[in-house]
């Protein structure tokens, strides 16, 4: 890579200090310059366009957009995948939520023991009712983590144990959303494929400044911003597909060849419309979004901005009058409830009694 870059500052320096003609095209007034400007606007909104799109498409944060407040959970996606996709784990919370939603369900029931010695301690009762109807996730919990031995679930006597083992059921989670199309199997090659497709994206750019040189300046200039256009579209799409995904490297380099630019022309002006002035702020756009992109998909990130809604009437309509139920009835079961505690707005005794 260095020697590329020496390689191309002895170019451009031979570019600059050779005796060429520069009489043939002289630089346009200021006046000449306005339809270009126009055509270079137009082309950057072009690119700004296609480039939230292209982040929309990979579910960056960085057009996530406003929260709608909404009055029930997303479809389609299980308790315990809503707390994965809100926190990516599953805790002491979910696990009690996932509980009262059973109870709430008529799956299971909460009670209390009655013998001295532990004394206000839960546990809890399997009902008769079949779990068909369940979720895969809720079925796995109901069967091989509370009662896969018998129809009661007593508080563990190593608790480290048993939520460890709660914990390894996050990958089943996990896994299950990613085959939904919910969440990025590999957020690294997520983010290479959309520097790659914003990179490519590029070379209307790279048409567009070939032809206004080609048309308006000399020869010089016109092999230059062809050479300095593809460095930096190599530079994009290479660092794209590098582990060390560095874009202060890609400034330096591409200022340092931009040097003997105005130097040929002899006019400063030129920046307006040669890539010196729009690859550095298509650089931080490419920057900006490809930070923002997590583990979300497009469709992940929509099903969590409807979680995050959801959690807002939870926490402006709910939380007040469940707060008074449970007041009057501990052992209050409801679905408003159990996603209550996993936004993490409310405490319930399961969290320390189980």
């Amino acid at each position: 890579m260095h020697y590329l870059i020496f390689g191309m500052f002895l170019f451009i320096a031979y570019l600059t200090w050779h005796d060429f003609d520069t009489t043939v095209k002289p630089f346009p007034g200021p006046e000449s310059l306005l339809p270009l400007i126009l055509g270079q606007s137009v082309l950057l909104a072009g690119y700004i366009f296609y480039l939230f799109y292209l982040a929309k498409r990979f579910g960056s944060l960085s057009v996530m957009g406003s929260i709608v407040v909404r009055y029930t959970p997303p479809k389609d996606i299980s308790l315990f995948q809503a707390g994965y996709l809100i926190d990516e784990s599953n805790d002491t919370r979910d696990f009690a939520a996932a509980v009262i939603e059973l109870a709430d369900l008529g799956y299971l029931e909460i009670k209390t023991m009655k013998k001295e010695y532990v004394k206000d301690r839960l546990y809890l009762q399997k009902t008769s009712k079949q779990t068909t109807e369940l979720t895969p996730d809720q079925r796995y919990f109901m069967e091989k983590i509370l009662f896969s031995k018998d129809d009661l679930f007593y508080p563990p006597t190593d608790k480290a144990h048993f939520y460890q083992k709660f914990t390894k059921f996050d990958r089943e989670v996990r896994d299950r959303l990613k085959l939904k199309g919910l969440l990025h199997f590999d957020i690294k090659e997520a983010r290479r494929a959309f520097t790659r497709k914003a990179g490519m994206a590029l070379f209307p750019f790279l048409i567009f400044y070939l032809l206004v040189t080609a048309i308006y300046f000399d020869s010089r200039l016109m092999i230059l911003t062809g050479v300095l256009m593809l460095v930096f579209l190599i530079g994009v799409i290479g660092n794209a597909s590098s582990e060390e995904r560095n874009f202060s490297q890609m400034y330096a380099v591409y200022y340092f060849l931009m040097i003997p630019l105005p130097s040929i022309v002899q006019n400063w002006e030129i920046i307006y419309v040669t890539p010196m002035f729009i690859m550095p702020l298509i650089t931080t756009l490419i920057q900006y979004h490809d930070s923002k992109i997590t583990k979300f998909t497009e469709k992940g990130l929509k099903v969590y901005k409807e979680l995050i809604g959801y959690r807002e009437f939870i926490l402006r309509t709910e939380v007040p009058r469940i707060a008074r139920l449970m007041e009057e009835r501990p052992h209050h079961v409801s679905k408003s409830l159990a996603y209550a505690l996993l936004f993490k707005l409310l405490q319930h005794p399961l969290q320390n009694k189980l």
